[in-house]
């Protein structure tokens, strides 16, 4: 399967999963980061990990303790101290995972990193601090990610693709060309579930139920684009336990035509070897 199967599942399982250790919450959402702040930088078995804040945040963190000035103010031999207390709970749980303690935590000065990833916020009574993971030891977020209890709603929306199509051959079709789809089964009974990424692909037996079906993805999947035949709502709960055997139930709705791209529609066509969509409406561009 391709390798971002298994990356896509958790991102999709664990997206506003929580944990609840004595007063500590701990909970896990995608978002993206803005303004000017400050990383948490540790040692963790002997690697290094990184989670970046605001200052604002930061420091309302460490009111009840301490009234903290701006970083800029602090003195050095306050930071190692300030940065261990911020730390503390989530060391604490970590080390009942069997993690490395984190080790040498400072804060430095940084800008808030670029694009979405995860956001890691610890809460405990109306405190709240976001952290947001940059570097971090090999596993040390799957593991992390791992031990969190997914939410049970809302529901993903996934899409349900047959097969692939070649780009480059879609942008060159017109109506009534068929295109060859990749990557289908002999029977289209079999769907690839595409969120951001590819979770892998399902059977569909005749009561609704979604098996794993451990088939991978075309050669040169960069090139290709996927035909979608409808979609499907998941919630995270059942991604998380996704496993061989134990079968997946799915909302799942069929549209009337295949797509393709942007605009392109067709219906499904049997060839002498396989399948292909023969198109209704031209693509785009």
């Amino acid at each position: 399967m391709p390798t971002d199967v298994t990356c896509e599942r958790l991102r999709l399982s664990r997206d506003g999963a929580r944990s609840e250790r004595g007063g500590l919450s701990l909970r896990a959402d995608r978002a993206a980061a803005s303004g000017d702040g400050l990383t948490l930088r540790a040692d963790c078995g002997g690697q290094t990990l990184a989670l970046w804040t605001t200052e604002t945040a930061w420091r309302d963190w460490l009111a009840p303790r301490l009234a903290a000035p701006p970083l800029r103010d602090l003195p050095d031999d306050w930071r190692p101290l300030l940065a261990a207390w911020t730390l503390a709970g989530l060391d604490d749980w970590q080390r009942e995972l069997g993690l490395p303690p984190l080790a040498g935590a400072r804060p430095e000065s940084a800008p808030a990193p670029a694009g979405e990833r995860w956001r890691l916020t610890l809460s405990e009574g109306e405190r709240r601090l976001p952290l947001y993971v940059g570097d971090a030891p090999t596993g040390w977020l799957e593991t992390v990610l791992s031990a969190l209890t997914p939410a049970e709603r809302p529901c993903h929306t996934l899409r349900l693709a047959l097969g692939w199509c070649r780009a480059d051959a879609l942008r060159r079709a017109g109506p009534g060309d068929a295109l060859p789809l990749l990557g289908t089964a002999e029977e289209p009974d079999r769907f690839w579930l595409l969120g951001e990424g590819c979770l892998g692909r399902v059977r569909l037996d005749e009561t609704g139920a979604a098996w794993i079906d451990e088939g991978g993805m075309p050669d040169g999947a960069d090139g290709l684009l996927p035909v979608v035949a409808g979609i499907a709502r998941l919630a995270p709960d059942q991604l998380a336990d996704w496993q061989a055997g134990h079968p997946l139930r799915l909302a799942a709705e069929a549209f009337p035509l295949l797509s393709a791209g942007r605009l392109a529609q067709g219906s499904l066509l049997r060839l002498d070897d396989g399948w292909a969509m023969r198109l209704q409406t031209p693509a785009a561009g």
